[in-house]
């Protein structure tokens, strides 16, 4: 049973990794946006707490 499933997710990592070449850099694109509105957000919301007094 855990091998079955084992397996089973080692095959669809084998299937999507052969996708990611023909996407190029696209999704490398799109994780560094994603982290980086996520790092301004969270700039953003310790300026708001230290103007609080909230340390």
């Amino acid at each position: 049973m855990i091998n079955d499933i084992a397996y089973g997710l080692g095959d669809f990592f084998t299937w999507s990794f052969k996708i990611l070449p023909t996407l190029g850099h696209g999704p490398n694109i799109i994780i560094a946006l994603v982290i980086t509105g996520y790092f301004i957000y969270w700039l953003k919301q310790i300026k708001k707490h230290k103007e609080a007094g909230e340390n």
